[in-house]
């Protein structure tokens, strides 16, 4: 069996982990972890001196929780630019190295892919590696706004023929 997880580097994006650890019976399942650093992000002028105080000068990623809220700024300089490529592969391969860890499974294969369109990122590398299922977080919501999931979650459904386990995190 086969199984991919969907991570953004996120804790949210984790509560994914637990319930694919549970198909995971010990028979040689084959876990992939994903994540998927978007390139369409809003760029800032080079022409600007800005620069958060008390943050890196190479990259300042704002974090609010929810990842489409959360742009990297990037300034219009190609050797910055490849600079903070290579910064944003490095911390995501080190965070999939972690979770890797934490899976106690010698079968799991981690794997980051930049991509203007993270859906289609997915689906491109679902499809091509034959998996058996998808897991991934979403924001699930109760009454009314419960009708509606995430635009990646939404899209996958739609337009992917593999089972797409949507995982709802628990308050705490």
């Amino acid at each position: 069996m086969k199984i991919l997880i969907t991570l953004d580097g996120t804790q949210f994006a984790e509560a994914a982990l637990a319930p694919a650890c549970r198909l995971m019976d010990g028979r040689g399942t084959e876990v992939h972890l994903l994540q998927v650093i978007e390139d369409s992000r809003p760029l800032v002028s080079s022409t600007r001196s800005w620069e958060p105080p008390g943050r890196d000068p190479i990259i300042f990623r704002s974090n609010f929780g929810d990842m489409e809220s959360a742009p990297t700024y990037r300034v219009q300089d190609p050797e910055l630019n490849r600079q903070v490529d290579e910064r944003l592969d490095q911390e995501a391969q080190e965070y999939l190295g972690g979770v890797c860890a934490k899976l106690n499974s010698d079968n799991v294969i981690t794997k980051v892919i930049r991509s203007d369109k993270v859906e289609d990122a997915i689906k491109d590398y679902a499809t091509e590696q034959g998996f058996d299922f998808i897991f991934m977080a979403t924001h699930a919501r109760t009454g009314l706004p419960g009708l509606f999931i995430g635009r990646v979650a939404s899209d996958l459904l739609r337009n992917l023929d593999i089972p797409l386990v949507l995982v709802r995190p628990r308050d705490k």
